[in-house]
């Protein structure tokens, strides 16, 4: 058997982007072993909902006695695998667990690079000379549908006409409303796309709100080709987790913003490779220093192709492959 913990819902630190990523490496998974994986899960309705519309297998656990009933799982002599995509998970939670399981961690710095049979931080964490420790952008997951576009010339426009604003599948920390103050006198003459998540909260009144600025606003709720999004748009405004490596992948410019500690590790990495400006913590952010940077790029053609190639040299779009072949030695 495979079971994939994960969880995804409206708040802080958790988010949907793990749970989005593992129900499309489920898919493969399955193809892959001809075993369809079953996911432990906390009970969020969002979280639920979402695998019910992927007809995905699920069992509910209490999280206050999480580790038993998770051990409770595997009746039999022999391993089965269990693919942990959750944040700093401790020594003791994984050690425990390796009775029954081989452990495979995606995204933990603490528990997972000290006990874990396989880790892949594709977005946390750092280099670690370390048996079966797979660190980088080379094995970020990242579905199909987005990184196709990773071969096609993307076309650099010479000013911005379409705009994409993203910030993923909920967004528990609210900036889609403060994006609204921030944009709020810009001068810019294109479109925008202004996607929402379907588990982000009070979409009707960020709707409503988009009649206070001066341009054409397309609301695209629960939009799910983002590929073609990516491939079409001449810039995009996103947090700096998953869609920053999305954005990258396709050769998409990007102005980001950290909603978590975590996601200025993220930013810092892909600043200084050239292909986002990083505007740091939301917290800190003001409408001042949001349209000075969104200036620069508005008119720079060659920046923002410079950012592109730098983009796609840094995300190639292959880290679901590496990450299947790597773990197929224990299927």
């Amino acid at each position: 058997m495979i079971f994939i913990r994960v969880d995804g819902t409206n708040i802080q630190e958790i988010g949907m982007g793990h749970l989005y990523r593992m129900i499309d490496f489920s898919n493969d998974l399955y193809q892959k072993t001809g075993v369809s994986p079953v996911f432990v899960i906390a009970g969020y309705p969002d979280t639920k909902r979402m695998l019910e519309q992927s007809n995905c297998k699920y069992v509910e656990i209490n999280v206050e006695n999480e580790v038993p009933e998770i051990l409770h799982l595997n009746s039999s002599i022999k391993k089965d695998i269990l693919i942990i995509d959750m944040c700093d998970r401790e020594e003791s939670y994984i050690k425990k667990l390796l009775e029954k399981f081989i452990v495979i961690s995606l995204d933990d710095t603490q528990g997972g690079p000290e006990c874990s049979d396989i880790v892949f931080n594709s977005v946390v964490g750092s280099h670690l000379k370390k048996k079966n420790y797979y660190y980088g952008t080379d094995f970020f997951l990242i579905r199909p549908e987005i990184s196709q576009y990773h071969l096609m010339d993307k076309v650099i426009s010479d000013t911005v006409r379409n705009l994409l604003i993203c910030f993923g599948g909920s967004d528990p920390c609210s900036v889609n409303l403060m994006m609204l103050d921030w944009l709020k006198e810009l001068k810019y003459a294109g479109k925008v796309d202004w996607v929402l998540g379907p588990s982000v909260a009070n979409k009707d009144l960020i709707i409503e709100r988009f009649k206070e600025l001066d341009f054409e606003i397309n609301p695209m709720i629960d939009y799910k080709d983002m590929g073609k999004l990516y491939f079409h748009s001449d810039l995009c405004i996103t947090a700096a987790g998953f869609s920053l490596y999305e954005a990258a992948c396709v050769g998409l410019p990007a102005l980001t913003i950290c909603l978590y500690p975590h996601q200025s590790g993220t930013a810092k990495r892909f600043e200084e490779n050239g292909c986002v400006v990083n505007l740091g913590s939301y917290k800190k952010l003001n409408a001042n220093t949001f349209k000075s940077e969104f200036y620069k790029l508005l008119n720079d053609k060659t920046l923002r192709c410079s950012m592109s190639k730098n983009g796609k040299a840094l995300v190639d779009g292959m880290g679901k492959n590496r990450v299947l072949d790597i773990i197929s030695e224990f299927f």
